[in-house]
């Protein structure tokens, strides 16, 4: 292997061809041996595309057409941008194993590397061989990383390696993941761009149209591109700001009514606690927040609200016992954290339509496409959008048919700033008529802004906060 290779690409173009639409458009740029790499852009623009290309992923498909005037690109290590789709085995130990396998590490030697691996990814587990279905997203995004790290190329691409950890989880992986790479070549794709750019040298704007804009030092990008990432709609330091400035949500609540109620309530995993709530209650119109560090429970709280886990005690909705094999759908809307997993047709325009229930529903569909940012992608596969695109459409499909609960699990990752404040406004509009939300989110700013309680999970305990009434609560 040559550990000096650069990666060079000269008029790059990609296009779907079921769609025929253009992904990449001309990129043309040198990555030297060693540089640090970030690409930004809106969702959709072409970035983990462009990471697959660099990685010869496209090179054994038929579903996109690539051409380039010069390719060159060096032995590269991946994480995707869903963990899931990398995994080879069950195990955790197995997965890290089977990476050194590969290398010829003697088998005596395995354990005590592998140990040390995840504690280097923050994955710390007193027993290595534990399920990987088990683990949180961002438990898995820590495993991926983790293998590729002992893949050890000299290049490593990372699409998005820190989207579903919590801040503090995010800086820590950015920290090692610099630690890990000295000398060696990062080309990586982020919507969070604060816990990446003081690890970076470069950053490559691309526009909504896989257009390369943009090709900066890290040290001045925000100072000398801001319009371009203002008209990208793409995060900045002061998107939160910048959005806050502008809107204004006022909460007065009413006589409080009671729609959702825990008491004395547990979630369990094989029988055994896995988040215990004293008591916890949800009025109308209420926004909650449910946070945790990765790995505490939150996305599985929202799955026993579902009723689709086990759990015992006391569950109320609107006043009625829940009871444990009762379904609870008619009056919830769920979105996944998986996109994919509730997605049901072949095309994006009948993902919306299989959700409408009479005429007026269905004439809302277009509308909804259109706010949604998914107009120009209505014949479409769902499976062939982007991984933001994909969220967009399975938060889309709670706006078709309403319900009095939206219950959404990490609705804004993967998302850009421009869409993840059009999401948040369409939120808001369903909370002021009437909805209650109740989310998991490791966004501690969106938390301030619009939660009205935060229910936060600890050592397997949720601890819900005072009620906020707020107004005026994103001018301040």
């Amino acid at each position: 292997m040559n550990a000096h290779q650069p990666i060079v690409l000269k008029e790059l173009t990609v296009r779907d061809q079921q769609s025929g639409k253009l992904i990449l458009d001309r990129v043309s740029c040198t990555i030297k041996p060693g540089e640090k790499v970030l690409i930004v852009g809106p969702s959709g623009a072409g970035k983990s595309t462009l990471l697959q290309v660099i990685a010869k992923l496209l090179e054994t498909t038929n579903q996109f057409e690539v051409n380039a005037d010069l390719y060159q690109v060096p032995p590269c290590s991946y994480v995707f941008q869903d963990p899931d789709s990398q995994f080879c085995m069950p195990y955790v130990d197995e997965e890290l194993a089977f990476m050194l396998e590969n290398q010829q590490v003697a088998s005596e030697d395995m354990l005590a590397i592998i140990k040390r691996m995840l504690t280097t990814v923050g994955l710390q587990k007193d027993q290595p061989h534990t399920a990987i279905q088990t683990l949180s997203m961002g438990m898995k995004q820590r495993l991926a990383l983790a293998s590729a790290m002992l893949h050890d190329q000299e290049c490593m691409l990372l699409d998005e390696p820190s989207a579903l950890l919590d801040p503090d989880g995010a800086v820590q992986l950015w920290n090692e993941v610099a630690k890990h790479a000295e000398g060696k070549t990062i080309v990586a794709v982020e919507h969070r761009i604060t816990e990446a750019l003081p690890h970076m040298d470069r950053v490559l704007l691309f526009n909504h149209r896989g257009q390369l804009v943009a090709d900066s030092k890290a040290s001045v990008f925000f100072n000398e591109y801001r319009k371009e990432v203002i008209a990208a709609g793409i995060w900045h330091p002061h998107s939160w700001e910048d959005y806050a400035r502008e809107k204004t949500v006022t909460r007065r609540f009413k006589q409080p009514k009671e729609v959702l109620a825990l008491n004395d309530w547990q979630l369990l995993r094989q029988k055994k606690p896995l988040v215990t709530v004293k008591e916890a209650t949800v009025y109308e119109n209420d926004w909650i927040c449910i946070t945790g560090v990765n790995g505490a429970g939150k996305s599985s709280l929202l799955y026993g609200l579902m009723n689709l886990l086990h759990h015992k005690g006391q569950y109320t909705l609107n006043g009625e016992l829940v009871h444990r094999k009762e379904h609870v759908s008619d009056r919830i809307n769920f979105v996944f954290q998986h996109p994919e997993f509730q997605f049901v047709t072949t095309n994006v325009e009948e993902e919306l339509l299989f959700s409408a229930t009479n005429a007026d529903e269905k004439a809302l569909v277009k509308t909804i496409l259109q706010r949604f940012g998914l107009s120009e992608y209505c014949t479409v596969h769902p499976y062939r959008l982007s991984v933001g695109q994909k969220r967009r459409l399975s938060v889309a499909t709670a706006f078709v048919h309403s319900k009095p609960f939206l219950f959404l699990d990490e609705p804004t990752f993967g998302q850009d700033a421009y869409h993840t404040f059009a999401l948040l406004d369409l939120m808001e509009d369903f909370r002021q008529s009437g909805g209650t939300i109740v989310m998991v989110t490791h966004d501690k700013t969106l938390v301030r802004l619009f939660a009205t309680q935060e229910w936060h999970v600890k050592n397997g305990a949720l601890i819900p906060s005072e009620r906020r009434q707020l107004e005026g609560v994103l001018a301040t």
